[in-house]
């Protein structure tokens, strides 16, 4: 015999904002990548431009690392 399903409670505030949040890092990931291809295909050399992804990617961990960490300890 099949069971109807449950019905989900309206998301909290908090799921909105970490919903947000998640959503948010995503897009910027998909935007530093793209614009880092932007630039390595503007330099033309591919070591060079390749180096300059890597080191935006870089950047950009940090960055996020770095704010969740300062998140962590306040």
């Amino acid at each position: 015999m099949a069971t109807s399903p449950q019905r989900r409670s309206a998301p909290t505030d908090a799921q909105r904002r970490a919903n947000v949040g998640t959503a948010l890092a995503l897009a910027s990931i998909a935007v530093v990548f793209f614009f880092g291809f932007m630039v390595a295909r503007y330099l033309g050399d591919g070591e060079t431009g390749m180096t300059v992804l890597a080191l935006i990617a870089f950047i950009f961990l940090g960055l996020g690392i770095g704010r969740h960490l300062w998140r962590a300890n306040k």
